[in-house]
């Protein structure tokens, strides 16, 4: 049974939009994955035009979290990250029609931040050698 195992614990941040991790949260799917304490988010990157449908935050907030984390840290392929927000989703209760809208934008746009992260990272291991 896929589930979260910790409360989410934020404190915001001085810029009013992101929030930084106060404890670690774990995610218990096919494996555990552990979010660790002090990590930024901002949550759901919903266009602020639809907040009114989809806010940043909400029953959602902890599967969003674990997102950003899979995607920042490149820990699988971009679809797995993707899936993983929809069981996490799931495992929320967040309504079957929020997740899908959700999960189908993230893959419309997702690959955007994906990309921006991978080239990150290979200008950071670039950097290292």
């Amino acid at each position: 049974m896929n589930k979260f195992l910790d409360p989410l614990e934020v404190r915001l941040l001085p810029d009013g939009r992101r929030r930084k991790l106060l404890i670690p949260l774990r995610y218990m799917g096919d494996e555990l994955i552990t979010v660790p304490e002090g990590f930024i988010t901002d949550y759901a990157s919903v266009p602020r035009i639809f907040w009114n449908i989809i806010p940043p935050s909400g029953r959602y907030a902890r599967a969003a979290v674990l997102h950003d984390y899979l995607y920042k840290e490149l820990i699988y392929d971009r679809l797995k990250c993707d899936q993983i927000l929809l069981e996490a989703m799931k495992a929320l209760n967040v309504a079957p029609w929020k997740r899908q809208v959700m999960f189908l934008a993230v893959r419309a746009g997702g690959w955007i931040t994906y990309n921006r992260y991978k080239k990150e990272k290979a200008r950071m291991d670039e950097k290292s050698r």
